[in-house]
């Protein structure tokens, strides 16, 4: 339901946020979603990486999410930009 196309890869609920869950689609479209579960609203949606991506976590501090897939690592931060809240992502290729 306006998650991903196929199904999930990973389900993770915030350790911050009781309200969040963070979701990973897998192929084709490995989008990352951030849901207020409680509230059924989608928070957050992106394309987490164009290649296989196979696991999400929640970071040490609030807003902060890692991805994991082949030949990559992504961090993740909720930042608040002038156009609303977004997701943004530094990239580790290995």
């Amino acid at each position: 339901r306006k998650g991903t196309e196929r199904g999930y890869a990973s389900v993770k609920f915030s350790p911050h946020n009781k309200n969040q869950i963070a979701v990973l689609g897998c192929a084709p479209d490995y989008m990352l979603s951030v849901w207020d579960w409680k509230n059924e609203r989608l928070l957050l949606k992106c394309k987490a990486y164009g290649q296989e991506v196979f696991d999400i976590r929640w970071g040490q501090f609030p807003g902060m999410l890692t991805s994991v897939g082949s030949g990559h690592i992504r961090f993740w931060k909720m930042a608040l930009t002038f156009t609303g809240l977004k997701l943004q992502g530094d990239i580790g290729k290995f």
